[in-house]
């Protein structure tokens, strides 16, 4: 669950739920949902804020915003088949990179 990985990157800070909100530009609320489970899948600009509050780069950056699109902590091989950048060119020859995943999809850059 997203949930528990919030809270592990949280703990591993050595924050509190109010730093966090605090350090990530989000409500107390929003982080009390987000770790007991009451949020599934979150909001995308929250995803991020998140990422940035714990300074996740790279390929951890990637793997954090795909568990928190799937709504689950997939192994490694569903992570694989569920979130992936695939590129794209729209009807007007405009070309974007786009984050697929089960349920949801993202348009930018991989490793953002």
């Amino acid at each position: 669950m997203f949930g528990e990985l919030v809270t592990a990157h949280r703990h591993r800070l050595g924050l509190t739920q109010e730093e966090l909100a605090l350090r990530a530009d989000l409500s107390v609320r929003a982080i009390r949902d987000l770790e007991s489970g009451r949020v599934r899948v979150p909001r995308q600009a929250s995803v991020r804020l998140l990422a940035e509050a714990f300074g996740l780069q790279g390929q951890e950056r990637e793997d954090f915003v795909c568990q928190a699109h799937a709504g689950t902590k997939p192994s490694p091989e569903a992570a694989l088949r569920s979130c992936r950048w695939r590129f794209r060119v729209s009807r007007g020859g405009r070309r974007s990179w786009v984050l697929w995943t089960r349920w949801r999809r993202r348009r930018g850059r991989p490793g953002r």
